[in-house]
C-alpha cells in the first residue's frame, strides 16, 4: 500500500483550475491589445478621406515632394482601373497596355475632382458615389443606373500649356497630327 503524504498540496486542483483560466483570459486580452495596436502600422495611407462632396480616396503611393498637381483645364495621361461596387471591371487602361491620354474637365465630376488632389506619379483608389459618376442614367449596358464606382488611379504626366492649347485649335502639338489620332500625339510631362 501507498504511503500519503503528509504534506499539505500547495495548490489545490480546482485552484489550477482557476490560474489556468485566467492565464489563458490574460493572454487572450494582450494578444487582442497588441493586434489592435499594430493593426495600424503602415496602413495610414490606406485610411479613406471624405472630400465635402462624397468623393472618398486612398493614398496609395505619395507623389515626391513639390510634385505639380493638374487643373480642370489640364490634358494629363494616367493609368487606370473602374469596378463597380461588386468588383467588376468595366474600363482598364492597364488591359489595353497603354496609358489614356484625356482632359481633366471631360470626366465625371468624382473623377475630376479626384484627379486634382494627385500630383504627377501618385496613385490614389477613388470611391465615387453615383451622383458624382453616372447617376441616374448609369452608362449604356456597362454601368447600371445609380452605380457606386471605384477607381484605382496613376497620375502619369500632365501636358504642357503649349499642347494645351495646340489641342484646344485641333492639333496635337506632335507634327500638327490632329487631336484625336491617339495617345502617342499628346506631348506629357512625365514625373521627374
Amino acid at each position: 500500500m501507498a504511503k500519503r503524504s503528509t504534506i499539505a498540496d500547495p495548490a489545490p486542483e480546482n485552484k489550477i483550475r482557476q490560474h489556468g483560466a485566467g492565464f489563458w483570459l490574460g493572454l487572450l486580452a494582450l494578444a487582442a491589445v497588441a493586434m489592435a495596436l499594430f493593426s495600424c502600422v503602415g496602413t495610414s495611407s490606406m485610411l479613406r478621406t471624405e472630400t465635402d462632396s462624397g468623393l472618398e480616396y486612398q493614398v496609395l503611393r505619395e507623389a515626391p515632394a513639390g510634385a505639380q498637381k493638374p487643373t480642370a483645364d489640364d490634358l494629363i495621361l494616367v493609368h487606370y482601373e473602374g469596378r463597380l461596387a461588386d468588383g467588376t471591371v468595366f474600363d482598364s487602361s492597364y488591359a489595353r497596355g497603354e496609358p489614356a491620354p484625356f482632359a481633366v474637365s471631360q470626366v465625371i465630376p468624382g473623377f475630376a475632382e479626384g484627379l486634382q488632389l494627385m500630383g504627377v506619379d501618385s496613385k490614389y483608389r477613388f470611391f465615387i458615389p453615383s451622383e458624382l459618376g453616372y447617376g441616374a442614367t448609369g452608362a449604356g449596358d456597362t454601368i447600371p443606373p445609380n452605380a457606386d464606382l471605384m477607381f484605382e488611379v496613376e497620375l502619369l504626366g500632365i501636358a504642357p500649356e503649349e499642347v494645351r492649347r495646340a489641342r484646344e485649335m485641333g492639333l496635337s502639338g506632335m507634327g500638327g497630327a490632329p487631336a484625336d489620332s491617339g495617345p502617342e500625339s499628346l506631348d506629357v510631362l512625365p514625373a521627374e
